[in-house]
């Protein structure tokens, strides 16, 4: 697979919802997902689209690529916030939400890492070509509206009940070695062998070297670099039993509710449910950090995978959680 054809599927799996880049998409529009400010007027920016919620529309994609361009032109008569990005997202059903994130730009950006990457260091071919085949089968799967699941073994190796998938990794098994796919999500300065190497990692036994360097890649400048580090996180919520470890991780997601797109949003906010509903010690201590983001995500968000998440934590969270006995160091190392 060309590394061009393999970036642009990427991108649309990233951001469009992994709909298919071929053919035209007729789907149910459900609605508008707007985060990240109360400054506007969610009413008056609705009022201003001409997709209207609860009816299919025929060729989508153009018409949600001009609905985001409209938005823009409709937030350019503000000078706070601004729009950071605009996605289409595909949810079970299926059905597509148009996603505006909005920042203040008076509040700080998210804490995103500065990194240095190499370009002497580089991923096999072959490990692009199963990444690449490994999202198209993906994305092949959604758009026949299989729900598959992906689970992962005592070594912390990820397997899927799709056949074709399974067969797919089998193939290339032999290509999957530890050392040079650490060496390249720290290292490789390629966004193709990066992100690569972060979802391949789920490929090989979870250790507490793997685990520390896919916490590093959740602070990644990368949003699809941080959104597969948190998806190994999301799969594996039992797997990080270093306390260090788990206090970071753990910090990092919270900043991650911040960041202004869906992926990291959504993967976030999964990962400390799982986290703290598995140890609500851990969950007791990191609360008062985590609780104003929630809570601001259960009242925004209409997405189940999302402020449904959020509302659930909330629940939780009054039922279960106490003031954790000393510290949050005690509670992260238990």
């Amino acid at each position: 697979m060309s590394r061009i054809r393999l970036a642009l599927l990427m991108m649309l799996l990233a951001t469009v919802g992994r709909v298919a880049a071929t053919g035209t998409l007729n789907m149910k529009f459900a609605g508008f997902e707007i985060v990240g400010s109360t400054k506007i007027s969610r009413d008056e920016m609705i009022a201003s689209q001409k997709m209207r919620p609860g009816k299919v529309v025929n060729d989508l994609l153009p018409k949600a690529k001009d609905s985001c361009l409209d938005i823009k032109k409709f937030m350019k008569r503000f000078k706070n916030p601004v729009v950071h990005s605009c996605e289409l997202v595909v949810m079970p059903g299926p059905e597509a939400y148009l996603v505006i994130n909005l920042v203040d730009t008076s509040d700080k950006p998210p804490i995103v890492e500065e990194r240095s990457f190499s370009d002497k260091v580089k991923l096999a071919p072959q490990l692009i070509d199963l990444y690449g085949e490994y999202l198209s089968l993906k994305r092949d799967d959604i758009n026949r509206g299989m729900s598959v699941h992906d689970l992962v073994d005592e070594a912390g190796v990820l397997s899927t009940d799709d056949q074709n998938i399974s067969r797919l990794i089998k193939s290339y098994a032999r290509y999957l070695r530890p050392t040079d796919l650490l060496a390249c999500a720290q290292q490789c300065a390629s966004l193709d062998d990066r992100r690569a190497a972060y979802m391949e990692l789920n490929l090989i036994p979870s250790d507490d070297l793997v685990q520390r360097v896919v916490i590093d890649g959740m602070s990644d400048p990368d949003p699809i670099v941080r959104n597969n580090a948190t998806r190994y996180i999301a799969l594996r919520p039992n797997f990080f039993v270093n306390g260090k470890q788990r206090g970071r991780m753990i910090g990092n997601l919270i900043n991650q509710l911040s960041y202004p797109t869906h992926g990291d949003r959504n993967k976030a906010i999964i990962s400390i449910k799982k986290i703290f509903e598995a140890y609500p010690e851990v969950g007791s201590c990191y609360w008062p950090q985590a609780e104003p983001k929630v809570s601001e995500l259960a009242r925004e968000s209409i997405l189940s995978n999302v402020g449904g998440e959020a509302r659930k934590l909330l629940t939780f969270a009054k039922a279960n959680f106490r003031k954790a006995a000393g510290g949050c160091a005690a509670a992260a190392s238990k």
